[in-house]
């Protein structure tokens, strides 16, 4: 009779060559034969997540780290699953568990030859920037370092670092401990620490604005209490804008059109401090507010979306996604120049160039003038997965030379032998 470990065994290779159905069956027979095996309950709410069963997945790791709390592991595949199901309070608490238990973590490589070192710098809180779609691992061993929790550990041997830690709000001292980190290599280090600092809201909306062709919203960094001051309506203007630091996807963020409005916006916001910013309308002429993504990549420029709505709190994944909406973002995809224009697209490389980021993205929108309205510009915008529904089919080529670009990054400057980059 097969032992525990043994159907367990079984089940992770089931699971690799997609038969699901066979790998649950053998993780609950592990389960059966052991009920409280660690790599059982683990693999059974990972292979459950993969499917999309995010909530009965977390049902079981919950249980998991219940019995086994110092299971990396199972902390790590919560952190995917809590952010699945919008709770990213767990997710970050799980994700800084995992780190405190294993500030080292290595992910195989799966290739021929000589692996390419990939030394990757995250910290906890969940504000890595989503690096799963570049780590292949035919071409990378993927080495995670948490930089708040390694201390003086000495460096695993590596050909390239990258600093994940995207957010430059949220956690300063993360920030300050991967600067630290990267002192100590003597390997090419992309997102220097010190660039992802510059990348505050307040900051960039300095330097940005300096740009010919640029216009940034006037953002200020203040204590709630001014929110209501009728003297911040009257340098901002109305509407203006109220955001909490360290969050993206529109959350805690309102817009202000009317004093009388602050008291109510201000109990939905948390913490002591907030920006305040100027609103930028990228209205046309039908009232449809306009947002665009660019990612930048080792000095490049690649057209990510496009998303048009009648909201202006814009995001591609809460457009309307009508035809007229998917042939404008095509258009952009396309053949972004002639979507908006050469004025803008100098203004987005003089962008890049200001950032200094080795991976990083810029949304904005474009003025009747050409002008580029910068809204955000960091190393957090993610590259999705290609959308399985067939309308969005012709974005993937678009998002799989994203993926090609980055991976093709980390080869040239870790400069190995062999693997060679991927085509695309």
């Amino acid at each position: 009779m097969s032992t525990a470990d043994d159907l367990v065994r079984q089940a992770k290779q089931d699971a690799n060559e997609r038969r699901i159905d066979d790998a649950k069956n053998a993780y609950l027979a592990a389960l059966q034969a052991q009920p409280d095996h660690a790599e059982a309950m683990t693999g059974l709410g990972a292979l459950l997540a993969s499917i999309g069963m995010n909530a009965d997945a977390r049902v079981v790791l919950e249980e998991t780290v219940r019995r086994h709390p110092a299971h990396a592991d199972a902390h790590r595949v919560l952190v995917n699953v809590c952010s699945s199901l919008g709770d990213k309070e767990a997710a970050d608490a799980h994700s800084t568990r995992e780190f405190e238990l294993r500030p080292i973590h290595i992910i195989p490589y799966a290739g021929e030859g000589r692996p390419i070192r990939l030394l990757l710098i995250g910290a906890g809180a969940g504000i890595n920037t989503r690096t799963a779609r570049f780590r292949d691992r035919r071409l990378f061993e993927t080495i995670t370092v948490a930089a708040e929790f390694i201390g003086e550990t000495p460096l695993p041997d590596h050909d390239v670092v990258f600093n994940a830690i995207g957010d430059a709000e949220r956690a300063p001292a993360a920030i300050d401990a991967a600067e630290r980190l990267v002192a100590r290599t003597t390997r090419p280090v992309l997102n220097h620490p010190r660039h992802i600092r510059a990348t505050q809201r307040d900051r960039n909306a300095r330097r940005l604005a300096a740009i010919p062709g640029v216009r940034a919203a006037r953002t200020l960094r203040i204590p709630r209490a001014r929110a209501a001051d009728p003297a911040l309506a009257e340098e901002l203007g109305l509407p203006f804008l109220l955001r909490v630091p360290g969050h993206h996807t529109g959350e805690f963020f309102e817009r202000i059109d009317d004093l009388a409005q602050v008291e109510a916006v201000l109990s939905a916001l948390p913490g002591d401090e907030l920006l305040a910013m100027s609103f930028l309308d990228t209205r046309d002429a039908r009232g449809r507010y306009h947002k665009y993504r660019m990612m930048i990549v080792d000095g490049a420029l690649y057209p990510l979306h496009a998303a048009v709505g009648a909201n202006w709190k814009l995001h591609f994944f809460s457009g309307t996604h009508g035809e007229d909406e998917r042939a404008l973002d095509a258009a952009f995809l396309a053949d972004p120049r002639a979507a908006i224009g050469s004025r803008a697209m100098s203004a987005l490389h003089r962008i890049g160039e200001e950032l200094q980021l080795d991976y990083g993205g810029i949304d904005f929108g474009i003025d009747r003038d050409g002008n580029v309205m910068v809204f955000e510009a960091n190393a957090t915008m993610t590259v999705p997965e290609a959308d399985p529904d067939p309308r969005f089919a012709y974005r993937t080529p678009y998002l799989d030379t994203v993926a090609v670009a980055v991976m093709r990054m980390f080869v040239t400057r870790a400069r190995p032998a062999n693997p060679r980059p991927p085509n695309g």
